[in-house]
This record gives C-alpha cells, structure tokens and sequence, in this order.
C-alpha cells in the first residue's frame, strides 16, 4: 500500500532548517492496523500528513499504490487522496453549521457523487447515530462527534483511513467505543489503518507498532 524510501521533512525557521527526521525508510501493506507513537513533537502527525498527500517530503519518497505522492500535481494528488484515504482528526474538524448528515455527505458532493443521503444515513447508523442525522455539532458529545468525524472518512470508501490522536479529547468509555469501530473497520472491511496515538494502552489493537524517536524509525 504504502513504500516509503529515504523520507526526510525538514521546515525552515527564519535562517535555519529544522529536522523532523531524515532518511526514514519502511513499508506498510494493504490490511494493516499501525500504530505510530512516539514523544510530542517527533514528527507523528508531520508523518502521517505526508502519508495522505497533504504536504510533500524535503527529500525521498512516498509510493502509495506504485504512485509517487511528489511527482503529481495538486490537484491530482487531491483527486488521489479524495478517492483512496480517509482522514479523521483529534479535533474532528466538523462544520458548526452543518448537521451531522450534511457534515457526512460533504465529501461525496465536493466530488460531484450522487444519492449521498442513502449512503451517509447507512454510515451514521454504523456508528450507532442513525437518531443524531440533524443534530449540528454543538448538539453532540465528544464522542458522538468524532463518530460523526469517523462516517465522513468513510463516505467515499477509502481503502486506507489515517487517524490522528483520534481519541485524544475523549475520555476512556468513547475511547473504547472509537477503537470498537476501527475493529469492526479492520476486520471486517479489510482497512488500512494508521493512528497516532501518546495512548500506549491503545497500540494493542493494532497489528503492527511503529515507533518515531530522535528522528528515525523503528518497530
């Protein structure tokens, strides 16, 4: 699914370059759940929008699927992104005005797709809001809201989900639940998944751990 090759990200501050990491090269096949962790400030969550085709390496290279994330345009690699990963936040990154269907349905009507309502309906009744359908954001829980987050990763079937710290606002009765969803994703829908997570006690339900320190990478 993903190879990664000699990936270095360093961001400029003022006259100098700072160094998120460099030369990280491993593999992640289709299937897999990983879990990246790490201290605060090692370059996770820089990782993971570098996996998604939200920013472009310094140098190296990410294939996802044979495609190399840097050599497309934007607007390619927007399309590519829009059509094979789903993204789920910490802070769910919901739209205040819009009901959690409106909220789920956006992704398939910024795509031009047709019959959304059906198909986001059936996502909300997955994650168990089939009665929160018009309910803002502001009218929900936490966990309610990243559920919410969680259906509208889904609406466009990606094969791959990238999950940022996405329990870290929850507390551990949600936090569970979320991690009740990514099983049920996982096993029985065959997702990629890869979340960051500070929560060590969350690493078990992935297949795989990857842990980032110092600037390199290891299992």
């Amino acid at each position: 699914m993903f190879k990664i090759s000699n990936l270095t990200k360093k961001f400029k501050l003022e006259k100098d370059f700072i160094t998120v990491f460099e030369d990280l090269s491993f593999s992640i096949e289709s299937g897999e759940w990983i879990s990246l962790t790490g201290s605060s400030g090692c370059g996770k969550t820089t990782l993971l929008h570098l996996l998604g085709g939200l920013d472009k390496p310094t140098n190296g290279q990410i294939l996802f699927k044979d495609q190399r994330f840097s050599n497309l345009s934007p607007a390619s690699r927007a399309k590519l992104r829009r059509k094979n990963i789903g993204f789920v936040f910490q802070s769910f990154n919901l739209f205040p005005e819009l009901s959690a269907l409106e909220n789920v349905t956006l992704p398939a009507r910024i795509a031009g797709a047709t019959l959304t309502d059906a198909k986001a309906k059936e996502l909300l009744d997955h994650v168990g809001l089939s009665h929160r359908l018009k309910h803002r954001p502001a009218e929900l829980s936490g966990g309610e809201q990243q559920r919410v987050a969680i259906a509208r990763a889904l609406m466009m079937e990606p094969e791959v989900l990238l999950a940022d710290e996405p329990t870290g606002n929850l507390d551990d009765e949600n936090s569970i639940e979320i991690m009740k969803i990514f099983q049920k994703l996982h096993q029985d829908h065959n997702k990629t998944i890869i979340m960051v997570t500070h929560q060590k006690g969350l690493t078990h339900y992935a297949t795989r751990s990857l842990f980032l320190k110092d600037g390199s990478i290891s299992e």
